[in-house]
């Protein structure tokens, strides 16, 4: 069989099958362009890329004309078929204008053309939208994880009876079902659809949390951290996955940092809520940790009940887009790949990240960069009390840390976005936090002090969301992204358990031996990215230039096994 009878078959597979038949087009200027027939592209040419290469007056090597393919008609045109079909495109309606009844798009022949105006509505709504609602279920999220301590300072202790080590070890259960559990709820999240399991999580977390205002012994309160843990494992991945299905890559680093933005507002006044609801001691017999455990559970089930009616389980069924606005939404996620991903549950793309070893390099970098973030958070009044002031006013001097914390959240992944780039910022923004825990570590002056807890702050948190979004950008394919989400997340949990071992009592006031154990994870974070980075532009350019190569290799491929390799395809290129 020669290639040309290969050609033949494969155009007859794909002119019969469904989904070839779905058009759709490129985002080019802002304008925007159809393909067509006589000029089609390999691959869709992004938004972002059409301007890189306009600005700098050159082509990119992603998208090399055909006439460097040095290949005959019939396998050409079978090639362009088989490429064009991972996105839904097809010649046969290229050009064609096809549009809906109502002058919008089609659902079933759409041709996707870039328009800045909607663009703009559109990522408007979205944030408009999902950002706040996601954005309140993370604070009560945080706040019922972290309520034990305030509960502590107001007699949980002493009711329960317990030890410090015990209360330590209840700490640690937490986490140990939050690492145990993260992966599977991911999983089953990918399976029956956030707007199902999300809710699902919530009433059980919100329970069980509702639960511990009536523990009494060391065992209760240690099954009921256990089982809090199970429930919150998948909320924070299972989120981060649910805004890929809505943001392009270039917009992810922004929106995940908005909403891990709503962990530090929680942070910033958790203890305040709790320091008022504590008044209540006294009320219906119940003390005041119990009041606190009551009173922060009992929202989070009513916005379980809420989040079931309100929540969009995809761009497609977003009620507040209009017909126009949900086929444009739901196309230019599928435009911002270079390959098809494929949805629901795939074992294989399971696998794949379980055994892809970039994978775990970023998982490394998450565990460099939470351990210092997790430490300095929950070690945060403590080290400002240290410095001289009363505890009270250590209190106080924490709310504006977490303000320029913040601030630094929005400013630095919206640049990180703006200009389609994560590498080089995780390498160069987390060189301000390692300054700060030096300037912690030798300098003796107070207020100098302070400034460097604002810079060691500052330069980790928004490292985070773009960390995140450096993995979501070069992980293609539900299932796939879902698994790495939860390694990555785990990851930082683990890190979060050493966090709370660096800064130990016998080191205070100074806590050098701390400070300087938080700069070497730092500069090791920086290495690390240096590393990755490094490895992912040396694949791309791999896959440059063996471009040729690997499209016609595919051709042989059926359309199912092409959107399974996901990131492997030869078209996909890493976001460096």
């Amino acid at each position: 069989v020669g290639l040309d009878d290969v050609a033949d078959e494969n155009t007859t597979e794909y002119s019969n099958d469904t989904d070839s038949r779905e058009s759709y087009g490129s985002r080019g200027t802002d304008g925007g362009h159809f393909f067509t027939h006589e000029n089609p592209p390999l691959v869709p040419v992004s938004h972002q890329q059409a301007v890189y290469e306009q600005r700098h007056g050159r082509r990119s090597s992603r998208h090399p004309p055909y006439d460097t393919l040095q290949l005959g008609e019939d396998e050409r045109l079978n090639l362009y078929r088989t490429t064009t079909c991972l996105s839904g495109y097809s010649y046969e309606n290229a050009g064609s204008g096809n549009y809906g009844k109502e002058g919008g798009y089609n659902f079933n022949n759409p041709i996707f053309q870039y328009d800045a105006e909607m663009e703009r509505v559109v990522v408007r709504k979205l944030d408009r939208n999902l950002l706040p609602l996601l954005g309140i279920l993370y604070l009560f999220s945080y706040l019922d994880r972290v309520n034990i301590g305030n509960a502590r300072l107001f007699g949980l202790e002493e009711a329960v009876h317990l030890t410090n080590d015990q209360y330590n070890i209840a700490l640690a259960a937490f986490f140990l079902a939050y690492c145990i559990f993260e992966m599977p709820s991911n999983w089953i999240l990918v399976r029956v659809g956030p707007r199902t399991w999300i809710p699902i999580l919530m009433i059980v977390w919100g329970g069980v949390s509702l639960g511990l205002a009536w523990v009494t012994s060391f065992p209760t309160l240690l099954i009921a951290r256990f089982a809090l843990g199970t429930a919150e494992a998948g909320f924070v991945p299972g989120v981060l996955f649910y805004l890929t299905l809505f943001y392009k890559r270039s917009e992810h680093s922004l929106r995940i940092s908005i909403f891990l933005c709503f962990n530090i507002l929680a942070g910033a006044f958790g203890g305040l809520l709790a320091a008022g609801i504590s008044r209540l001691s006294g009320a219906l017999s119940l003390q005041g940790w119990q009041w606190i455990f009551i009173i922060e559970a009992i929202p989070t089930m009513l916005l379980a009940i809420l989040t079931w009616f309100i929540m969009s389980p995809s761009p497609e069924a977003a009620t507040f887009l209009t017909k126009d606005e949900r086929i444009y939404a739901s196309n230019r996620i599928l435009m911002d790949s270079d390959v098809r991903p494929t949805q629901g549950t795939s074992w294989r793309q399971t696998k794949a990240a379980l055994s892809d070893y970039r994978i775990y390099i970023i998982c490394l970098a998450g565990i460099l960069l939470h351990m210092p973030v997790s430490g300095v958070v929950l070690f945060l009044p403590s080290l400002i009390a240290d410095m001289g002031f009363q505890a009270t006013t250590a209190q106080l001097l924490t709310v504006p840390i977490y303000l320029v914390a913040a601030c630094a959240s929005l400013i630095i992944p919206w640049w990180s976005d703006r200009i389609h780039v994560r590498g080089t910022f995780v390498i160069f923004v987390p060189i301000v936090s390692l300054a700060g825990f030096i300037i912690l570590a030798i300098a003796p002056w107070t207020w100098v002090r302070y400034v460097a807890v604002i810079l060691a702050l500052s330069g980790m948190v928004p490292t985070s969301a773009i960390l995140t979004s450096w993995l979501t950008n070069n992980c293609v394919g539900h299932s796939k992204r879902a698994t790495s989400l939860a390694m990555l997340v785990s990851a930082g949990s683990l890190a979060s358990m050493a966090g709370t071992q660096v800064y130990r009592a016998s080191d205070a006031p100074r806590y050098q031996k701390g400070h300087l154990v938080m700069a070497s994870s730092i500069l090791l974070l920086i290495l690390t990215a240096i590393t990755f980075r490094f490895i992912l532009a040396r694949e791309n350019r791999r896959r440059d230039d063996n471009l040729t190569k690997g499209l016609t290799l595919i051709q042989f491929m059926s359309e199912g096994h092409l959107n399974e390799l996901g990131d492997m395809h030869p078209n996909f290129r890493y976001t460096l």
